[in-house]
């Protein structure tokens, strides 16, 4: 399909399978990463979820109009796992996390990636919120089930819980609804919209390429070899 003619939930559909393809995410699916080293991604991933919250606040940050009702449902509803992977970390069998692991410098890329989606949010119009949270939720039913289904091969489901199940259902519920919500996205070529699938797409595809190039980075250039 031309990039030009798709509609937003066509480009947020296309965008996913982009980022649904990063190396970090075929390692975790071939098992290529060692049962031993699983953990070494939970420091980055508490980031990334507590990170995920202020951009979940941002684009909630509704006061009126068509969205404003379901804006202040899925806040409420999705606020708060990051406390989760809080929790996961130190059943991993690391310290649990401060502020000096929160703002080291080697997770300064994953902050920035971050500080583009929340700048963007704050000049968003109310649409523009809804195709956020439309992206996020769409990277996060990547993530999350790619990781709970290493978690559960391997034995560790009993010790995660932003991974676990019911943290699955949340997520793959709340993007059906925000799809539900914004009908006309299936038919809009806005370009002020697409460029925002864009931008949410660019970062997670940056963050998240890169986080697991520096953790995981001798195992994937493995897996990269001919």
């Amino acid at each position: 399909m031309n990039p030009s003619s798709e509609t937003v939930l066509e480009r947020v559909e296309r965008r996913n399978v982009e980022y649904s393809s990063l190396p970090i995410f075929e390692a975790f699916r071939r098992d290529v990463i060692p049962k031993e080293r699983f953990r070494d991604f939970f420091p980055e991933q508490c980031l990334t979820a507590r990170m995920f919250q202020d951009l979940i606040w941002a684009a909630t940050d509704i006061a009126d109009g068509p969205f404003a009702a379901f804006a202040k449902e899925h806040r409420r509803r999705d606020s708060s796992h990051f406390r989760w992977a809080e929790r996961d970390v130190v059943e991993m069998g690391f310290p649990a996390v401060d502020v000096e692991t929160m703002f080291a410098y080697e997770r300064l890329g994953t902050r920035l990636q971050f500080a583009r989606m929340l700048a963007r949010a704050e000049e968003a119009s109310d649409l523009e919120k809804i195709v956020i949270l439309i992206c996020m939720e769409a990277t996060g039913n990547v993530t999350l089930p790619v990781l709970h289904a290493y978690a559960v091969r391997h034995g560790f489901e009993k010790k995660t819980v932003y991974l676990g199940q019911h943290h699955l259902d949340i997520e793959a519920g709340q993007e059906r609804q925000l799809r539900a919500q914004a009908e006309q996205l299936a038919s809009s070529h806005d370009p002020r919209l697409l460029e925002t699938v864009d931008l949410v797409f660019d970062a997670f595809i940056k963050m998240v390429g890169r986080g697991g190039q520096r953790i995981y980075g001798d195992i994937l250039e493995r897996m990269a070899a001919p």
